[in-house]
Parts: structure tokens; C-alpha cells; sequence
């Protein structure tokens, strides 16, 4: 029988890769990982070998760019680059999907709003309160109503006073709860929540409410945005100042914005963003600076001392009664008041190591001559232009 005809100048054949050793060639081949299976396994080992070797160059001509010509080139890439997320278990605790660890999504926060919401619906997720708050110096900032509340993003309860520390010691309870029906929903009377107070408590309180709700909707910024746009704006302290009242005025502004943020939550509307957080605050906060400021007015001239009959009827200080003065000796009051430097509580005294004495001699002490609203002097050791 005639042997078969070898015909010579023939390449051998191409040898792919086996099912058993994509694993293996996987992890010795890391740029090509984004490549599907069937793509891998119909094609030859010598060309998957030259396509990791041409990866490996590219790789090493990224690193002699400019970060930004790198940063631009891996934004190229991502709208031709896929990956297959492989099915799997995750119980949010001990056994976490490998898909959480994905990069990040590049799209807008707002585009990423939206996305949420079609993914998840309006009601949010399950809420628990296990998160590692401790990790980053906030434990005990967040109640279980607070929780409870950042989980479902159609909320409009949310509140930044579930974000007090001090209402952690408080028991939340109700003088009263009506029940509505035969359902967990009901009607809480006489909440005992502590609202903040302080300038330091705003600012952690706001903190707090922005990076739980990291810990619980990673996709949402919408806390961010708003606590971005108050640091942007010092706080507001030029329109509202710093008081107590000021404050108030503050954590009513973020209650606003949550609530807008719920509302827009359920029309399937981005949050609101830093740009859009200005006309709202414009808008929320016109008339309540004016009545702000009027309360803060009324309640300096209330203080004021009262007259009547155009005299006034406050009562005079003790060493104010009028006696003789010894001859060469001031009186009381007039050793009270008319000593006192002048120039130094503007801070424009240039006897400032030793005494200090007017033109026909008489010494003049560096005390405050700021008048009191309740009659008097101040009368204490420090200038009246940086303690008054």
C-alpha cells in the first residue's frame, strides 16, 4: 500500500489551550482576563502568548506618561472593555461576592441615583446596624431609627438629629403610640430626640449621616452634595451667624433637603446636586433669615435697659451713690470711669510696659471700659475691642 504524500514547507498545528488549564493559564496570563472563554480556548497558544507580550509593552510605555495622558487612556479603554461577573453566593458578611470588589463606575453620581433606583425599586434595601462605625471614630453617632431611615431612600423621616451622639444615651420612646392598623405601622407621640445644638455637634452630626449611608448605599451622595455645599459656603455663618438659633436654622435645612431628596427619590429624579442645593437654600431660607434676625433684634433691645419718663429706671450700682470726695481724692465713680485708658481698649495705647499717664499726670489704668447692658463698666483686665 503507497505511503501518504508529505507535502514539505507545511506548518505544524496549532495547539489551544485545554478547559482543565484555563484556570492556570489564567493567572499566568493576567492581561488577558478580560477576554471571554471561548475566545481563549479557540485560539492558539503561541497567539495568546504574543497578544500578553504586546500587553506587557504597552504596559511598560504607560509608565514613562503623564498621569494625565494615563488617566485618559484607561477612560478609552472602559467603552470597548467588558466584564463577566460570575455568578455566586453573598451573605453581606463572611462570604463577600468577589463582584464588590469591582472597579468603581465612572458615570455620573446622579446617573448612578437613577440606577439605583431601577435596580432596587423604591422601598431600598433590609436595614441593619452592624456596620464598623468604630473603624472611623464615629460609634455611637448613629440611632437604629437612624438606620433604619438611611436604608430606604424614599424616606422622608429622616432627620439629622439621628445623628446626635447624644441621643444615644436617651431612651427613644413616646408618651403615646396610636396604632394606624393591624400592621408594625404606627403613630409615635413626644419624641424624645435631642436636636444639636453646638456648631461641633452640626458638624459631626453631618459627618456621621455622610459616611453611614456610605456604609449602606455606597452609591449614593446624595448627604455628600449637601454637606459639600455647606462646607463650600462656610456654613453659612455670614447669613445666619453662629448662634444657637443659627443652628437650628442649619439642621432644619438639612431635614429640608432630605425630605427633597425623598420626594425626588420616588419620581424616579436625581438628587439634588451642589448647584441646584444654592437656589434651594435661596429659596427655603429667604424668609426665615429676615424673622431670624428680626427675633435676634428684639431680643438684644429687650435686653437693653428700659426707661421711663425719660429716665432711667435700672438700678444704679452700689458705689455709684453720690458723696463728697475727700479734697485731692476722686470720688468712687469717677475713679471707675474717668481712669480708665481709652486708648487702650481701642488698642492704640503706646504705654505698653509701663504706666501709663495723661498730660497733667494723672495715671490711667489699662482696664475695659465697655459699658453693660445692665449699667456699669466691665471694668476687667483685657481690652474692650477683642473681648467685646
Amino acid at each position: 500500500m503507497p505511503s501518504p504524500e508529505v507535502v514539505y514547507g507545511d506548518s505544524p498545528p496549532q495547539q489551544c489551550v485545554d478547559q482543565a488549564f484555563l484556570a492556570a493559564l489564567r493567572e499566568q496570563l493576567p492581561n488577558l482576563c478580560s477576554l471571554p472563554d471561548s475566545f481563549i480556548l479557540s485560539t492558539p497558544m503561541s497567539v495568546l502568548l504574543k497578544m500578553e507580550s504586546n500587553a506587557m509593552k504597552r504596559s511598560s510605555g504607560d509608565k514613562a506618561r503623564s498621569a494625565e495622558d494615563r488617566l485618559m487612556a484607561n477612560m478609552d479603554k472602559l467603552g470597548s472593555t467588558t466584564i463577566q461577573v460570575n455568578a455566586g453566593s453573598d451573605n453581606r458578611s463572611s462570604n463577600l461576592h468577589p463582584c464588590r470588589f469591582m472597579a468603581a463606575p465612572t458615570c455620573s453620581a446622579q446617573q448612578l441615583w437613577l440606577a439605583a433606583r431601577e435596580a432596587i425599586g423604591t422601598a431600598g434595601i433590609p436595614a441593619v446596624g452592624s456596620y464598623d462605625m468604630a473603624a472611623i471614630g464615629l460609634a455611637g453617632y448613629v440611632t437604629a431609627r437612624g438606620w433604619m431611615e438611611l436604608h430606604n431612600p424614599a424616606s422622608t423621616s429622616l432627620s439629622l438629629r439621628l445623628f446626635n451622639i447624644a441621643n444615644m444615651a436617651t431612651k427613644v420612646s413616646a408618651t403615646k403610640r396610636i396604632s394606624l392598623n393591624s400592621s408594625e405601622d404606627s403613630l409615635e407621640v413626644g419624641d424624645s430626640m435631642k436636636d444639636v445644638l453646638s456648631y461641633s455637634e452640626f458638624k459631626q452630626s453631618l459627618r456621621a449621616a455622610r459616611t453611614a449611608l456610605h456604609f449602606c448605599l455606597p452609591w449614593n451622595f446624595s448627604i455628600a452634595a449637601l454637606e459639600g455645599f455647606l462646607i463650600n459656603n462656610h456654613f453659612m455663618q455670614r447669613e445666619v451667624g453662629t448662634n444657637s438659633q443659627s443652628i437650628a436654622l442649619l439642621s432644619a435645612f438639612c431635614d429640608h433637603v432630605f425630605m427633597l431628596n425623598a420626594e425626588r427619590w420616588r419620581a424616579r429624579k436625581p438628587f439634588l446636586d451642589v448647584i441646584e442645593l444654592g437656589s434651594v437654600w435661596a429659596a427655603w431660607a429667604s424668609g426665615r433669615i429676615n424673622t431670624h434676625s428680626d427675633k435676634s433684634a428684639k431680643e438684644a433691645k429687650d435686653k437693653k435697659p428700659a426707661k421711663e419718663n425719660g429716665r432711667n429706671n435700672t438700678p444704679k450700682p452700689a458705689n455709684s451713690s453720690k458723696k463728697p470726695s475727700k479734697a485731692g481724692q476722686p470720688s468712687q465713680m469717677a475713679k471707675s470711669t474717668d481712669d480708665v485708658c481709652r486708648r487702650f481698649n481701642v488698642g492704640k495705647c503706646p504705654n505698653t510696659s509701663g504706666p501709663c499717664t495723661t498730660s497733667t499726670g494723672v495715671t490711667l489704668r489699662h482696664i475695659c471700659n465697655f459699658n453693660l447692658p445692665s449699667g456699669g463698666r466691665c471694668l476687667q483686665a483685657h481690652q474692650r475691642i477683642t473681648n467685646h
